[in-house]
């Protein structure tokens, strides 16, 4: 019997053993996952280290604070709703949530729709760490958002057909075509591929335009092909062309992201210089340069800086380029300023996460007043969105542009859209007086207002009559246009002899208030003569 209890005894012992080893080994695989993790979260490669705090967390009770590291990574990775829940679990947990978590929740709570939610966190922010001014900004904006929605109808927003299933971003007019960056992956191609995302490298790329339609606005862009013409070798990023669109300045991303100068020879673009004021020790990317080469734009986190990243300014003197000058607290905050853009020497446009908007990135525009700025305006809706919108261009009008936005997938599905602005709205009222010339040789010939002349308008696209009016004794008339098309007005005076002449209506708003029709009444036919023709 006593040999019996010795040898389950030495079980016993071998089996506690055995346990104590697998324990300690469990252990050393949570600590090993926490520390790898900790080590990506502090090189800010959130993928990686949301995938092994994952992986701790199933393995044994949350901790709080591995909770909010889980929430931090899901916040820079876009994983909105996954790290609103992370954080709540957190603040259940301990009610002391440090400052800038709280503000990302708020900001997430944004970015999902939830306004409700955001100002209870923003308002918890203030209560906790005292009045903010961004803080209090973002407040004022969600209590009033409707103002971002106002002048919605005089944008159209449309996606471009070039987008792909991975991301497609910062895109602009290069010559005869469509140039823009893009991560896709190309069939029977060797790619190099990002060791953080296991995706392919961003690259440029570039589509011909083939036609722009006069009625819905859109540009028809063909199928766009690898931009061969680089010598770039690693991720490139953001790009700027300039002096007649023969040189460009191009973000290259090595050990952190830097500018290069490149120049076009024969059909190919060859790099020249770097930008002396790139650096190991911080990014400078985002370029907006003037067509003369002599003003550049740039995003950088450079030390002495509002926070994130600022947008800065330097200019090119006797061949130098000049310290580059923080733009100044009118344009950046201690959030993120990114991608300007700079029309005509007059307006910088750019986004920010740290201006109030709808959520994420916005795109604003600020008049240049020499040195200084005038207070950003946001582009509303639906230009912006709750998400990221940013990547601006603007053509030479004005009225159009491209930008990019991840508003469908809300992580970094980046796509690009094209846009119009300042558009007319419909239904539209045209008022204005009728009149006549008796013959189209005598250009003296004095003008009669042309009085109870019927008017028929007529959509001249679907041959369909839209409105009907007759003038008043003055010749005055007020006719409503239902829509945007190409219309034409057939004009019927007393004697029932007819004429019809084109609308040109712009397709873009104007200050006049007034039409003058004028006719030749020299022109004019009977019914039947028109039908003969």
């Amino acid at each position: 019997m006593k040999r019996c209890c010795y040898i389950v005894l030495t079980l016993f012992l071998v089996a506690l053993a055995q346990d104590s080893l697998a324990q300690e080994t469990v252990f050393a695989l949570l600590k090993s996952d926490k520390k790898r993790a900790d080590e990506y979260f502090r090189e800010k490669n959130f993928e990686s280290a949301l995938k092994y705090y994952s992986v701790v967390s199933e393995r044994k009770n949350v901790s709080p604070s591995l909770m909010l590291q889980i929430a931090e990574s899901s916040f820079f990775l876009k994983k909105y709703q996954q790290a609103v829940n992370a954080y709540e679990i957190y603040l259940k947990a301990n009610s002391k949530i440090p400052e800038n978590s709280l503000f990302q929740l708020a900001e997430a709570c944004v970015s999902l729709g939830d306004h409700a939610k955001a100002l209870a966190y923003y308002k918890k922010y203030i209560d906790d760490f005292g009045p903010d001014p961004i803080v209090l900004k973002k407040i004022w904006r969600i209590d009033n958002i409707q103002f971002l929605f106002e002048d919605s109808s005089h944008f159209a927003v449309r996606p471009l057909a070039i987008n792909s299933k991975l991301g497609d971003l910062f895109g602009q007019p290069l010559g005869k075509g469509f140039l823009f960056l893009s991560n896709r992956k190309d069939v029977n191609v060797v790619q190099k591929v990002d060791g953080t995302t296991n995706k392919p490298l961003h690259q440029l790329y570039y589509s011909p335009i083939i036609a722009d339609s006069a009625i819905s606005g859109a540009l028809t862009i063909a199928r766009p092909a690898k931009f061969q013409k680089t010598n770039f070798k690693f991720h490139v990023g953001p790009f700027a062309a300039y002096y007649r669109q023969s040189k460009m300045v191009v973000t290259v991303l090595e050990k952190n992201s830097k500018l290069v100068f490149a120049e076009k020879v024969g059909n190919a673009w060859v790099t020249r210089d770097d930008f002396p004021f790139n650096s190991d020790r911080y990014s400078v990317s985002d370029p907006a340069i003037s067509e003369e080469g002599t003003v550049l734009y740039f995003a950088s986190d450079m030390p002495g800086g509002y926070g994130g990243k600022d947008l800065y300014r330097s200019i090119l003197q006797n061949g130098k380029w000049s310290k580059p000058v923080n733009l100044g607290e009118t344009i950046n905050t201690r959030y993120d300023e990114i991608s300007p853009f700079i029309y005509k020497n007059s307006t910088l446009y750019f986004s920010s996460n740290g201006q109030a908007g709808l959520g994420g990135l916005d795109i604003f525009k600020a008049d240049i007043l020499g040195d200084e700025f005038d207070e950003p305006k946001n582009l509303g809706y639906p230009v912006n969105s709750k998400l990221d919108d940013f990547g601006v261009s603007i053509d030479s009008s004005g009225q159009r542009g491209f930008f990019t936005s991840n508003r469908e997938s809300g992580e970094f599905d980046d796509d690009l859209y094209e846009f119009e602005m300042d558009l007319q709205t419909y239904p539209l009222v045209i008022n204005g007086t009728l009149r006549y010339r008796e013959h189209n040789w005598n250009d003296s010939a004095e003008l009669v207002n042309f009085a109870r002349a019927r008017l028929v308008v007529i959509d001249a696209v679907r041959e369909l009559v839209v409105y009907e009016h007759t003038t008043d004794p003055e010749g005055r008339f007020n006719i409503t246009i239902p829509y945007f098309s190409m219309y034409k007005i057939r004009v019927i005076g007393e004697d029932k002899h007819e004429n019809v002449v084109s609308l040109d209506l712009p397709k873009h708003r104007k200050e006049e208030s007034e039409h003058d029709i004028v006719v030749v009444k020299d022109a004019f036919k009977t019914p039947d003569s028109n039908q003969k023709e």
